[in-house]
């Protein structure tokens, strides 16, 4: 199994774990929404333009809707496991690089709203997160108010800068917590920022995330 694979167990396990009406970290959905989310994305081609483009959001909304009414939340969580069989999940390498961060965060959007402990990260799938963020920290990073350069705390690597600034803040932590924070799970992501406290405190208030 790839890194894609092992997410989405934990993601079905933590979304079966915590009940349909448990909260995310995801404003204002519970664990079903964030679910339905997940199902869409995968399975419903038109969705992905809701999820592009806040246009088209009602249409993503209605895909979510109809697939909330035709499955049980138990249903849903369990089936989620499964690998859908799609251009981008044949081959293990290309289903990694698209779905394997998505699942990510989402399992984590799960377990921390709802006090679950941290879980283990496999080392092999920190260095792939590791080797992404050069590239995803750039465009995550893109609205950050401040330079921003991201440093390994579980590994000996030179830091990588994201985004250029007058200022710097260094973000310290384990990719996997390196990626939360990016995506906007600032107050989640177990890091350690270094910089002048008027703009570490502007960079957790920040908009982040594509």
């Amino acid at each position: 199994m790839g890194h894609a694979s092992d997410q989405r167990q934990a993601y079905s396990s933590a979304l079966l774990e915590v009940g349909a009406h448990a909260p995310t970290l995801c404003e204002g959905w519970t664990a079903y929404d964030l679910a339905s989310h997940s199902w869409v994305r995968e399975r419903n081609v038109a969705s992905l333009l809701g999820i592009a483009s806040k246009r088209f959001e009602k249409v993503t909304e209605d895909a979510m809707a109809a697939a909330r009414e035709k499955m049980s939340f138990v249903e849903m969580a369990t089936r989620l496991r499964e690998t859908p069989r799609t251009p981008l999940t044949l081959l293990p390498a290309t289903d990694d690089l698209v779905n394997a961060t998505e699942f990510l965060v989402h399992t984590e959007d799960v377990r921390r709203a709802n006090g679950l402990p941290r879980r283990p990260i496999d080392a092999s799938f920190e260095d792939a997160l590791w080797k992404r963020l050069p590239v995803m920290g750039r465009l995550l990073f893109a609205k950050a108010p401040v330079g921003v350069l991201l440093e390994r705390s579980d590994a000996d690597a030179p830091p990588v800068r994201v985004k250029a600034g007058e200022s710097t803040v260094t973000i310290v932590g384990r990719p996997s917590e390196l990626t939360l924070f990016a995506f906007g799970r600032q107050r989640a992501a177990d890091v350690r920022l270094i910089g002048e406290d008027a703009w570490v405190k502007a960079l957790n208030r920040a908009k982040l995330g594509a």
